[in-house]
């Protein structure tokens, strides 16, 4: 008798290749941060002040709605005037002005890259506002 031919095993399919964890707010990790690339909470927290305070222009600690608008344009989100209007009362229900805490959650929860500071943009005058 002839013997039976050898199954070929099938191949194996190559594993894709993981995608690199996406860094959040900075295009490079500060020094600060942990090894194991998660981003530390503590730079988030200062550099949202940062933020929070440059575009503050009375420095009340609440951030009008035309100040919040421009910092959020600084950051690429641009809104239409009646985009902006859903935003502000779905997002702030209406509220005439936003504090640090707003501010924040806001931005982790749409995970923008928090704006940069004035002085490093040139600033901006009342009529950009």
């Amino acid at each position: 008798p002839t013997p039976e031919p050898t199954p070929t095993p099938e191949p194996t399919p190559t594993p894709e290749p993981t995608p690199e964890k996406v860094k959040y707010y900075r295009e490079e990790e500060p020094a600060a941060a942990a090894d194991d690339g998660e981003y530390d909470p503590k730079v988030l927290e200062e550099e949202l002040r940062r933020a929070f305070a440059a575009y503050d222009g009375d420095g009340d600690g609440e951030m009008a709605r035309g100040e919040f608008r421009f910092a959020m344009s600084k950051a690429g989100l641009r809104y239409t005037a009646d985009e902006f209007e859903k935003v502000w009362s779905t997002e702030f229900n209406g509220k005439p002005s936003l504090d640090f805490g707003d501010f924040a959650r806001f931005v982790v929860k749409h995970d923008v890259e928090p704006p940069v500071a004035l002085e490093q943009t040139g600033g901006h005058d009342a009529t950009e506002l």
